[in-house]
């Protein structure tokens, strides 16, 4: 049975995103799937993850959980609190996502709390170094009062390799959907929130 590991940059890309879009899905939308993919190593990988996943909720853990768990093997391991990456100290965890991992760190210097990107080691290539810093330039010249500023960027070299991150704004608040379930905000309202995300997401664009 193969691994993520023995494969590139593309086929592991193609399972973290065939599983997540599937890991919901009943089986015989799964299958159906599966069929339209080109590579029989990431059908398979996919039906390993798939499988074990859905043998796991049956013991009580939900398929949410599975993913989370199941996909570390993609890759290094989280950071702990206190771990040094360039001139930042790690906090905790925010969120993860197919290529990356996102802490609330603190800058040393100036003691200013942020959000670090990192890419996950194991996904470092030449071609996604080079896709990490146009990525890096293009935030970098945003300036929206709706858009977090870009405040640092680096790679930092550790005893896991090379760690490409950039540094940005912590916003703290809640989710949209959360907000606006808690807050009933009445029509003009959400109407005035839904045109300051359009005009922040044109600005990006």
């Amino acid at each position: 049975m193969g691994s993520t590991r023995d494969m590139n940059l593309a086929e592991r890309q193609s399972v973290e995103e065939l599983f997540e879009q599937l890991i919901d899905a009943p089986d015989a939308v799964a299958a159906e799937a599966l069929l339209n993919c080109d590579s029989s190593k990431v059908v398979q990988e996919v039906r390993r993850l798939l499988h074990a996943a859905r043998k796991a909720s049956t013991q009580g853990v939900t398929l949410r959980d599975s993913l989370k768990k199941l996909t570390r093997s993609f890759d290094d391991t989280r950071l702990e609190p206190g771990t040094k990456v360039g001139a930042f100290e790690i906090i905790d965890l925010l969120g993860e996502g197919g290529m990356g991992t996102v802490y609330r760190a603190r800058q040393e210097m100036t003691q200013r709390v942020v959000a670090l990107k990192l890419v996950r080691a194991g996904y470092l290539s030449g071609e996604l170094v080079r896709r990490f810093r146009f990525e890096v330039e293009v935030l970098g010249k945003l300036n929206h009062s709706s858009v977090a500023r870009v405040l640092a960027a680096g790679i930092d070299e550790s005893s896991q390799g090379r760690r490409p991150y950039f540094a940005m704004e912590l916003v703290e608040g809640r989710p949209l959907d959360v907000f606006v379930l808690s807050e009933r905000p009445d029509r003009v309202a959400r109407l005035t929130i839904l045109r300051n995300i359009c005009e922040a997401v044109g600005h990006a664009h």
